[in-house]
């Protein structure tokens, strides 16, 4: 079982202790997520953030749960917070008294107050805390529900009082309540409390405990709470939060006592306001039952090592991260969440992390689910660049998404093809799937690719694909200033033209085995590979151009961009290579030396006048830089199994590979979020994370270059 433990010392100040994040999930796109001292340091923190009606949108419903502890008439606040008082920083620092935090699908907080000598005269033992509990919280799967188990220990000769203040909120994922206050209709019943939030009366929160005294607050407002992360970055930062109760429990002298609390969103399409209200009532939730849902979680994760059936500890924690990220909505949709905290389905994003997601860890039925949930939002032979409500979106300008989704299907088979345990009736099940279901999308995608059919790509006489325009850049590479766009790469870039030419070569593969003739993608593949060397190889720097722009009617040249950018991998690390040894040998050398750094490949050489790493300034900052200098940790991935394939299986290869990718498997604990790899870091070292928290690019592709290029022969 995956363990993440830390102590004391990962958090000797208030600050420190959080800048290492967690982020649990449940597969239904809710997460939970706060610091390892668990302060919530950013808005996209907190206890349950859940979608409402649909996937898309996001919002933050119980902020936190904080504890205060009465005894011997020493109150102690438990709270690591920081609220602005008078424009001064005023810290809460419950963390002085955290011991330990553990991390295995599920997140524990155990602290630790006094000592026996303050509260009993006889006592012998100075070690033994005089109150300690452990604190617990885990979301149930398949269920917006956030559960909280909390273990109590009173080692006192006094009663103690546990006092809980839940802090709630209704508020999109992205936005704070600082200047509109949260307000709620409730109601209580037995020991449930229900809200119904003003803005949004077709949702009720339920708010349950095992037991407890509910004491009305004088004030029900907790203000001025500020978001130390969001303050770095530039952005609103002071959030309010509705606080109506505290509930005091008394725990009885030399007892141990457990405590559940749950807290769930009801979302109702007919039912609103005091209707929905009365249609509350008391959950009678027992002390264990929180540690049911608990012991339900960790059990889900026991079974996914059991199914994955590796005994590789480094694998394990690949696979449990890449789980955050495939998810079954309650709307029965299938789909890849392609970061936390942004909680956007990016489709191209999404295309990448599929082999690493889905295949690498055998999980074949959701495989097969995506790929034909995919096809049916193809238009005009283009994915929409983010998936939105209802599917509808007005950017369709992305063209490596379509040539990714038929290079996922080749993968899609020969994953199927390679595993042992696959019997020949279900791979010829899996061959008659692809041409029943899928090919007919891959063709239309080729047919608007060659025929020149979308206004975002064309196909020049020679076979390469000349993509984008004057207000579509066409490629990943697409931030934006202003409405102008930072790296336009506008003409023949590198990378479409490396993942034009493997599906071409994918088309012909599929066309051969489904009883077609294939010779039209294979003769098409043949001029392409041809135009790729004549057209990108830089005899200079013996690498590969980034971008050769074109005319669009003469298809006379018009400019050659040199830039040393990472785009230029994909022609050594697809299915199918494009250069030969020597040159594909000169190209990861180039990398090597100007791009590759511990967590990733920089998005631009260093020595670039273009070249800014300055991205936590502020939001025009970030857009300038996340494409000219920035580490993006997915396209270690592709290095990875450049290096493999060039350098053959020998252990030595095997070595230097560990070597390299260390620093990234270091990095899901000791910086960043646990269990997790940023999507970004800054270009130079120390290589401060930032972006996604947790980047499903990023994990899967790690994930799937550990598998197929370290693993087999570690």
């Amino acid at each position: 079982m995956v363990n993440y433990t830390y102590s004391k010392e990962n958090w000797p100040d208030y600050h420190t202790g959080s800048n290492i994040e967690w982020c649990i999930t449940n597969s239904t796109g809710a997460y939970a997520s706060a610091t390892l001292i668990d302060s919530m340091a950013s808005s996209s923190h907190g206890y349950l953030i859940s979608p409402i009606i649909d996937h898309h949108t996001k919002y933050v419903i119980l902020e936190q749960v904080n504890e205060k502890i009465g005894l011997l008439g020493h109150f102690y606040d438990l709270e690591s917070a920081n609220h602005i008082v008078n424009n001064q920083s005023k810290l809460s620092k419950g963390y002085e008294q955290l011991v330990q935090v553990t991390y295995d699908g599920v997140v524990q907080f155990q602290y630790e107050l006094g000592n026996m000598t303050q509260v009993s005269e006889s006592a012998e033992d100075t070690d033994i805390p005089a109150f300690a509990y452990a604190k617990t919280i885990a979301l149930e799967r398949d269920s917006n529900t956030v559960v909280i188990s909390y273990d109590v220990r009173n080692n006192s000769d006094s009663v103690a009082t546990l006092g809980l203040t839940p802090l709630f909120n209704f508020r999109p994922l992205d936005k704070v309540t600082d200047l509109e206050l949260p307000k709620f209709d409730e109601q209580r019943t037995g020991n449930t409390l229900s809200l119904v939030p003003r803005t949004n009366p077709h949702v009720r929160i339920d708010f349950a405990i095992s037991e407890g005294t509910y004491i009305q607050k004088i004030s029900k407002i907790d203000f001025n709470s500020q978001y130390d992360t969001d303050a770095k970055y530039g952005r609103k930062s002071i959030c309010s939060h509705f606080t109506p109760y505290e509930i005091d429990i008394q725990i009885a002298p030399k007892s141990t006592h457990s405590i559940s609390v749950i807290c769930r969103m009801v979302y109702s399409p007919i039912i609103e306001g005091s209707a929905l209200l009365q249609k509350a009532g008391d959950l009678f939730i027992a002390s264990g039952t929180a540690r049911g849902i608990i012991s339900s979680v960790k059990n889900y994760y026991k079974k996914l090592d059991a199914y994955t059936n590796i005994d590789d500890y480094t694998a394990k924690q690949l696979v449990h991260s890449a789980d955050h990220f495939l998810v079954d909505y309650l709307s029965g949709e299938t789909g890849i969440m392609t970061g936390y905290p942004t909680n956007r389905e990016y489709e191209r994003d999404a295309m990448i992390a599929f082999t690493g997601l889905t295949l690498s860890t055998k999980r074949y039925s959701e495989a097969k689910n995506l790929l034909l949930a995919f096809s049916s939002r193809i238009q005009d032979g283009l994915f929409p660049n983010v998936l939105c409500k209802n599917n509808s979106t007005t950017d369709y300008s992305i063209v490596d998404t379509s040539l990714w989704y038929i290079i996922d299907v080749y993968n899609y088979l020969d994953y199927l093809s390679r595993d042992v345990n696959i019997s020949d009736d279900r791979l010829n099940g899996t061959v008659a799937f692809i041409h029943n279901k899928l090919l007919d999308s891959m063709i239309r995608i080729i047919d608007t690719f060659e025929n020149s059919i979308s206004k975002t790509v064309f196909m020049l006489s020679n076979g390469l694909l000349h993509v984008g325009n004057a207000s579509v850049s066409g490629t990943w590479m697409n931030s934006k200033y202003h409405g102008r766009a930072i790296t336009p790469r506008i003409g023949c870039s590198v990378e479409i033209n490396a993942l034009w030419y493997n599906a071409l070569r994918v088309m012909e593969y599929f066309f051969n085995i489904c009883g077609y003739d294939g010779s039209h993608y294979s003769q098409l593949a043949d001029t392409v590979k041809i135009s790729f060397i004549n057209t990108f190889w830089n005899k200079t720097r013996n690498c590969l151009y980034d971008v050769v722009k074109f005319n669009s009617v003469s298809e006379e040249l018009i400019s050659i961009d040199d830039s040393i950018r990472p785009n230029q991998i994909y022609a050594i690390s697809l299915p199918f290579n494009l250069l030969p040894i020597r040159e594909s040998q000169y190209v990861l050398n180039i990398i090597e030396k100007y791009l590759l750094t511990d967590y990733g490949l920089r998005s631009l050489s260093t020595g670039h006048p273009d070249y800014s790493s300055d991205y936590l300034t502020n939001d025009t900052c970030r857009s300038l830089c996340v494409h000219n200098g920035m580490v993006h940790s997915y396209l270690l991935g592709a290095y990875i199994t450049a290096y493999r394939k060039l350098h053959g299986p020998s252990t030595d290869v095997t070595d230097k590979l560990i070597k390299i990718i260390t620093p990234t498997i270091n990095h899901l604990s000791d910086s960043g979020c646990v269990g997790g790899i940023n999507e970004l870091f800054l270009g130079e070292a120390p290589y401060t994370p930032c972006g996604d928290m947790m980047h499903a690019a990023s994990i899967a592709e790690i994930l799937r270059a550990y598998f197929e290029s370290i693993l087999p022969t570690a």
